[in-house]
């Protein structure tokens, strides 16, 4: 072969291996996941907290706990304010009412949804039916305060969301891009969806019919539950007994 054709073959084999490495470096560029903006943290005297909920009528959050049958109520900075007492055990989620007058809870180990009033007072329970170990049952639950229709979690095997009016399950769907499913919470003021997953450290964004539209991840070990307010998204951590704040995202 020519010193000529030898040195024509060089030069196309480099120009390929500097393609290969720049169209590599590009791909990783556009796939690199943003990670929500942590704006303040703060520690809670809460043991295991599974779940919390904005009051927008005090400008308090109401969170659960897996280890107690309490309600805590605290402040912006993870204060314990007060308890409300109750009856269920395996507390996992919480949400409210639209005029915050009655609390809505889950109970993993019992698969129930069981309603309270704010003195601690129960008002009603109903069973929900999902194909699942009980060990990675019911994990969250939130309310859309559009058409008042309670919108639960399963943790995994599925992971899944199911719509009911009152007790009566109106639609249900498998999520197939989060190993685990912690927490849910609807956004009334763009009528999205945000849902947490524990092992993936990720938030998911979804619109009202649940298509997957967003997702960031976050830095916390065992993120349990998820509330809005105005521009923040508030997280509790169960492993670090702690009350993450971030910016909302667009």
């Amino acid at each position: 072969m020519s010193k000529y054709l030898i040195g024509v073959c060089f030069i196309i084999l480099i120009s390929g291996l500097k393609c290969s490495k720049e169209d590599t470096w590009s791909g990783e560029g556009e796939n690199e996941m943003e990670t929500l903006k942590e704006i303040a943290n703060y520690s809670l005297n809460i043991s295991e907290p599974s779940g919390i909920v904005y009051n927008s009528s005090n400008n308090l959050f109401h969170v659960v706990s897996d280890n107690t049958s309490e309600i805590f109520v605290v402040d912006s900075s993870g204060h314990v304010v007060r308890t409300i007492p109750t009856q269920s055990t395996d507390l996992e989620g919480i949400t409210l009412s639209k005029t915050c007058d009655t609390i809505f809870v889950v109970e993993e180990s019992e698969g129930l949804v069981t309603a309270y009033l704010t003195s601690g007072q129960k008002v009603s329970s109903f069973a929900v039916n999902v194909a699942s170990d009980m060990e990675h049952g019911l994990e969250g639950i939130t309310r859309n305060t559009l058409n008042h229709r309670l919108i639960l979690l399963n943790e995994k095997q599925p992971c899944m969301l199911l719509e009911f009016d009152s007790s009566n399950e109106i639609r249900r769907k498998e999520i197939n891009y989060s190993s685990d499913l912690s927490d849910v919470f609807y956004d009334e003021q763009t009528n999205f969806y945000w849902l947490l997953s524990d092992e993936s450290k990720k938030v998911f964004k979804l619109s009202d019919s649940w298509d997957l539209i967003g997702e960031w991840a976050v830095k916390i070990d065992q993120g349990e539950g998820i509330t809005i307010a105005k521009d923040r998204i508030y997280i509790v951590s169960d492993a670090e007994n702690k009350l993450y704040v971030y910016k909302k995202p667009n």
